[in-house]
């Protein structure tokens, strides 16, 4: 009955309400390309920063013998603690240095000695994982992560989507009506002139 009335009172020069119509369409459609443009930015700014997060995890994962890898991936990890430069740096000299130390007490030919350079070198070894450990955490933790607010920003742009069809039908309800008023305003009008 609203297009019917709204039609009538279109074709008797009373009213024109598409235009609103379509100017309330342009402002929601605006609204949504505003968020998506936002949306778009953020997932293009959270790539690089996932895949690292991502990586660092992987690489804990392995160090813990989970994940990609399994066993084998926790075993190259330890045997490659030498390779890591942070060890090379702490053991540079420390083996050469603890036993001059312990040939200047004459403790050198006690078999305390082969221990303690087992024992410095474990300590040297748990000192390297723990810098790379401690890396891999300040990577997880450093990198800005958008993911929630990606998530709110598809949560907004369905939102807004609903408002957008909600105010189209509002608007189209207040267009019925003013159609009908003018239409009642009409036949009173002529009902007057009878």
């Amino acid at each position: 009955m609203g297009k019917a009335v709204g039609g009538l009172t279109d074709a008797i020069g009373l009213t024109d309400y598409s235009g609103l119509m379509d100017q309330t369409r342009r402002g929601g459609q605006a609204a949504l390309g505003g968020m998506q443009e936002a949306l778009d930015y953020l997932k293009e700014a959270d790539k690089l920063p996932r895949q690292y997060r991502e990586q660092a995890l992987q690489q804990i994962a392995g160090i813990y013998g989970i994940g990609e890898g399994g066993a084998e991936a926790k075993q190259q990890f330890y045997q490659g603690l030498t390779d890591d430069p942070y060890y090379k740096m702490m053991s540079q000299g420390a083996e050469e240095a603890y036993l001059r130390n312990q040939s200047a007490t004459g403790d050198l030919r006690g078999g305390g000695s082969i221990m303690g350079v087992a024992n410095l070198e474990n300590q040297i070894r748990q000192a390297t994982m723990q810098n790379q450990l401690g890396g891999l955490q300040g990577i997880m933790g450093m990198t800005p992560d958008y993911t929630e607010s990606i998530y709110g920003g598809i949560s907004g742009i369905g939102q807004q989507k609903g408002m957008n069809i909600m105010n189209l039908a509002q608007q189209q309800q207040a267009n019925n009506q003013a159609a009908m008023g003018n239409v009642l305003g009409m036949g009173k009008m002529i009902a007057g002139f009878l």
